[in-house]
C-alpha cells in the first residue's frame, strides 16, 4: 500500500507498529526482574504475544497484576475500551496487592 501511494490509512505508521510488535523489544528477564514498581500486565487470549511469553514476563515481575482478556487481541484498548479502562482505573485506584489462593488456607 505504501509503494502504491495509498493514502487511505497511515500505512507507514502501521508498518512501524507491526515491525515493533514483531521484532522488539528483546528485554532480558534479568532486566525485567529489576522493575520494582507495581505493573498492570495486560494481554488478550488471542494476543500477538504468545501466552507463555506473557506468563513468563508476569512471573519475573515482583509486583505485577496479570489481566488476560477473553476474546481479545493485542488491540484490547480499542476492541473493548470500557473493560480496558476499568481494569487500568482499578489498578491505579486500589493499593497494590498480590493475593495468592494458597494464602487463604494458612
Amino acid at each position: 500500500m505504501i509503494a502504491k501511494g495509498d493514502k487511505s490509512q497511515p500505512w507507514v505508521v502501521r508498518k512501524q507498529q507491526l515491525e515493533l510488535l514483531a521484532n522488539r523489544p528483546h528485554i532480558p528477564l534479568s532486566d525485567i526482574e529489576k522493575i520494582t514498581a507495581p505493573v498492570q500486565l495486560m494481554a488478550g487470549d488471542k494476543d500477538a504475544i504468545k501466552p507463555e511469553h506473557t506468563q513468563q514476563i508476569f512471573d519475573h515481575l515482583k509486583q505485577a497484576h496479570l489481566a488476560i482478556f477473553p476474546g481479545a487481541t493485542h488491540m484490547i484498548a480499542w476492541e473493548d475500551h470500557e473493560l480496558f479502562d476499568r481494569t487500568v482505573a482499578k489498578f491505579f485506584r486500589e493499593p497494590y496487592t498480590r493475593p495468592d489462593t494458597k494464602d487463604l488456607f494458612k
